[in-house]
Formats: C-alpha cells, structure tokens, sequence
C-alpha cells in the first residue's frame, strides 16, 4: 500500500475530465454545473492497494430543470453517463450518496469514480438515496456536514516537516483499516481528520 503518484493520479483526473465534460454535452443546455475533487484526491493523498483506490467528486449543479425530482436527476445522470462511459469502465451504480464507475481488471477492483451531485442554497444539500427496506428510494436533497472547522485546521499543516509527517500518519491508518472488515470501517475523510488532529497536537496547535 502505498501513495499514487502526482503524474499518475493526472492520468485518472484526466480521465473524469473528458467523462464529466461528455456528460454536459450530453444533458443539453437546460443544464450547468461545475464538478471538483473532494477528500484525500484534492490534497493529493490517494492510497493504492490491492482493493484499487477512488477519486471522490463533487458536480455542483448551478442551473437545472426545476420540475425534476431528485430520483429523476440521478436516473437521468446514471442514463447519460452509461451512454458516454468508456468500455473498460463499468455501469453506473446508485449507491446512497453518489453514483460509482469501477474498473474492474482481473476480477479485482483497479480504481474508481464516486460522483456525488450537490446544490447550493442557505447552505450546500447532496442528492441522497435513502434506499429504505432494501429497495431504491426514497431520493432527496439533505445538508451536507460542515467542513469549515476541518479546512481551517487542515491550512495549519504547513512545511515538509509537517506534511511528511500528515502523510505517514495517514498512510498507517489507512493501512490499519485495509486489514479492518469492510463493514466496520472509517470513512478516508474520517481517518485524514484524526491524522490532521494528530500532527497539529505534536507540534502544539
């Protein structure tokens, strides 16, 4: 286990680019967003393992037909990105948050994409399946966690020194994790937030 290389990573960024992209061609003028990478891909701290790795995305929507329904917009994004998706990459899936795309080689997970579809009002909601009784459904908006208090934390990390250090840590715990059972594991997110507390302890802020 081990970081993903800055020029490596590019290729896989590089990739979702042109997909996203594809994406809006495809949906029409009737709609604009934007997209960006969250979490452990945006800092340049992706793990790779023998369970492959993922690149978390945000698709902020800023104008949309406003007669859809959530679970219209998600059927709707998973249709149009099927239709676009290169052949090594799998279908869509609806998980409870985001829409996943695998590439699956060998029977093994090589990498994959979540993409998560956000608006903006009083404050940012994330398209949510609540997939109540084992079945689909239902779909709304809900609050995304305030990450405010993270990211002024996360600025305090600064020099080598302190980011070596983020990155070993880090890099323990998600190795710590890998041999956890999967249902009994912490989110990236969670686990780059405890490194994050970890490091500012030691050198006292």
């Amino acid at each position: 286990m081990d970081y993903l290389g800055k020029k490596k990573l590019k290729q896989y960024k590089e990739e979702i680019k042109k997909i996203i992209e594809d994406l809006k061609t495809e949906l029409g003028n009737d709609w604009s967003f934007h997209y960006y990478l969250v979490g452990s891909g945006r800092r340049n701290m992706v793990v790779e393992s023998n369970e492959g790795f993922d690149l978390d995305y945000h698709i902020l929507l800023n104008k949309y037909p406003k007669d859809l329904k959530a679970e219209d917009i998600k059927i709707l994004f998973m249709d149009t990105l099927n239709k676009i998706t290169p052949s090594h990459l799998s279908n869509s899936k609806d998980s409870t948050h985001v829409i996943t795309i695998k590439c699956i080689e060998g029977g093994k997970l090589k990498y994959s994409y979540d993409l998560a579809i956000v608006k903006k009002g009083e404050y940012s909601e994330i398209l949510k399946n609540e997939k109540e009784n084992g079945s689909n459904g239902p779909y709304h908006f809900v609050q995304v966690p305030d990450s405010n208090h993270f990211i002024e934390k996360f600025k305090q990390i600064k020099g080598s020194e302190m980011w070596n250090e983020l990155r070993r840590i880090y890099l323990v715990k998600k190795e710590i994790q890998h041999e956890t059972n999967k249902e009994d594991r912490i989110y990236s997110f969670a686990l780059l937030q405890e490194a994050t507390n970890e490091v500012l302890n030691k050198w006292g802020l």
